[in-house]
């Protein structure tokens, strides 16, 4: 609920089934290990120096930091070792799941955001400290889901943007394609950040 995740439980999990893959399978593993005992070290090291009444969430960020760095160093070695006409297949598939699974996060963000009580059914991926996926509130009332809020989540929707239009053109205008960039936007404009709007428009030129 704090520390671990249900995401970073799952990322530990595949990257314990990939590295021991790659033990078993491969003999020039040595690099690929040291880099990720590196990276631990100098987190863990910049999460010890933090105050103390922030190491709590410093440690959090830790384990975010660290579980992102596996995934990241899982798939960039694991489509290394496919030929090049796979690779390209590979990447699409991620990609498209990557769009369709933030899609997903922003039909449950709208959904919370006019009606704060479907927070609820989400209280397993809060903090232990609440029970209720809450839409964030600040000056302005802002799109939020279970990876991310307000900014942060308007960013990532503004990033995926060209992706989603890259489906479009390349399916010839497609419901399914088209209909994703039509929730995309909804969901940029519901985010009410002006950098993440301005980035969405950016990025779709």
């Amino acid at each position: 609920k704090d520390a671990l995740t249900t995401g970073s439980i799952f990322i530990l999990f595949t990257f314990g089934h990939f590295i021991a893959n790659w033990l078993i399978n491969r003999g020039d593993s040595k690099k690929f290990i040291l880099l990720v005992v590196f990276f631990s070290l100098l987190g863990l090291f910049n999460t010890s120096v933090a105050p103390a009444e922030l190491l709590g969430k410093s440690f959090r960020h830790f384990i975010a930091f660290f579980c992102s760095m596996l995934l990241f160093f899982t798939i960039a070695n694991h489509l290394l070792g496919l030929e090049d006409s796979r690779r390209r297949y590979t990447i699409e598939t991620l990609v498209n799941l990557i769009v369709i699974m933030v899609a997903i996060q922003i039909i449950i963000g709208t959904i919370l955001y006019f009606y704060p009580p479907f927070g609820r059914l989400f209280s397993v991926f809060t903090t232990r400290d609440k029970d209720i996926l809450e839409t964030q509130v600040q000056v302005y009332k802002r799109l939020s889901s279970i990876v991310a809020g307000g900014e942060g989540f308007g960013e990532i929707i503004a990033a995926l943007a060209p992706l989603v239009l890259y489906m479009v053109f390349k399916r010839g205008g497609k419901i399914f394609p088209t209909a994703l960039f039509v929730l995309y936007t909804v969901g940029v404009i519901l985010s009410a950040t002006r950098s993440s709007i301005l980035l969405f428009g950016l990025a779709s030129m």
